[in-house]
């Protein structure tokens, strides 16, 4: 059934990745969640052009690493990420984490999302994105523009996630119009970018 889907939409992911993203739901059966998104297929749809969108500017490993590995069951340890969110289950509730946080507290409970892990990952992709490393490697701002615009429309049109840091992306894309426009050549944006960014500018985000 999904593999199907996947066919029918020319979906570039592999099923792999895609599995792992639509199974890492501790509290339902992976083929009960699938089985679900498949039938709100508009919303699976929407999911995995975000994430397909995603590897045009990062491999499927890194993403795999970033989006997928910060989560686990509490065991009275916690090994918190330095730059991304991690996702805990506690005595049958999710917490998420933000970047070097390493005690778990009642304001990090999880409680609006259809699936945390899924809301995870895509505040994961957010922080991903908005980071210096992305800036680096890029070698077409314009590029860049339109992947980071595609993805912040398709989260905007998705009705059970709340994606809190939404707004730093949307405002990341704010920047690159800004710079954009205000210098004509793509390597002088693009250089402008990405001193911005190493001089530590991407912490206002």
């Amino acid at each position: 059934m999904l593999l199907l889907f996947i066919t029918e939409h020319k979906i570039q992911l592999s099923i792999d990745l895609i599995f792992e993203l639509l199974s890492k739901n501790l509290k339902i059966k992976s083929v009960d969640r699938i089985i679900h998104l498949i039938i709100h297929h508009t919303e699976l749809l929407l999911l995995i052009q975000i994430f397909e969108s995603a590897i045009e500017v990062v491999d499927e490993q890194t993403l795999r690493q970033v989006c997928i590995t910060p989560f686990g069951i509490y065991d009275n340890n916690i090994h918190s990420s330095d730059q991304f969110y991690t996702l805990l289950l506690k005595e049958n509730f999710f917490y998420q984490l933000p970047s070097g946080e390493t005690e778990i507290k009642d304001d990090f409970k999880l409680t609006c999302s259809d699936d945390p892990f899924l809301e995870n990952c895509l505040m994961n992709l957010i922080e991903m994105i908005v980071n210096s490393k992305i800036m680096n490697s890029c070698t077409n701002i314009n590029h860049l523009l339109f992947i980071c615009s595609r993805i912040c429309q398709n989260i905007l049109n998705l009705l059970q996630y709340g994606v809190n840091n939404l707004e730093k992306l949307r405002s990341f894309c704010s920047l690159i119009r800004c710079i954009s426009s205000s210098v004509i050549d793509n390597d002088n944006a693009l250089s402008v970018l990405q001193q911005t960014f190493n001089y530590d500018f991407e912490c206002i985000f």
